[in-house]
């Protein structure tokens, strides 16, 4: 803790956080390693962040927030943005999203889901562009996470559109492969 993605183009890292009430908005820290400086904003969203990813070509920051099952756009150059509320889940914190991936070859964030709000049961995994608009959803995977240590983590190969989570067993010693 905090979530971060790094932004190879301009050599900051981004990191995700805030004071996790409920109903508080999250803060985005902006950490410039080549100038060694700080600075923050509030985000958008409620609740600490769950999930953060960076399109580096457009310094757009892509996070997931604890308490509104949103997902935020930010624009780190003008330090403003948008959510997008997930699909079905009535903004319900039990609903919220989780890691964040980023597809720099199809402009593409990959945001994991551990209760679907699309399927009866499991989890998802949603599939936005950079303007927050939904390109696809993907059910069937199992990573809740109740009794794990380890968060479920989305890990991606760009080119081949494929992708890994972590599961289906609840003791973390398997991965599920997926495509998008």
């Amino acid at each position: 803790v905090p979530p971060m993605a790094y932004n190879t183009q301009t050599n900051v890292a981004v990191l995700g956080g805030g004071n996790g009430c409920f109903g508080c908005a999250p803060v985005i820290g902006l950490a410039d390693l080549g100038k060694g400086t700080f600075t923050e904003f509030t985000g958008i969203g409620f609740g600490f962040v769950n999930g953060i990813a960076v399109d580096s070509a457009d310094n757009i920051a892509c996070t997931t927030t604890e308490d509104d099952a949103s997902v935020e756009f930010d624009n780190l150059n003008t330090e403003t943005g948008f959510t997008v509320v997930l699909p079905n889940s009535g903004q319900q914190q039990f609903f919220s999203g989780a890691d964040v991936e980023y597809d720099p070859i199809h402009k593409l964030f990959l945001v994991a889901q551990p209760n679907s709000s699309s399927a009866s049961s499991g989890s998802t995994i949603y599939v936005y562009d950079i303007n927050g608009v939904l390109q696809k959803t993907i059910n069937g995977f199992s990573f809740s996470n109740a009794f794990n240590v380890v968060a479920a983590h989305i890990a991606i190969h760009p080119s081949l559109r494929i992708g890994f989570v972590d599961g289906p067993s609840s003791n973390v010693n398997e991965i599920q492969g997926f495509t998008y």
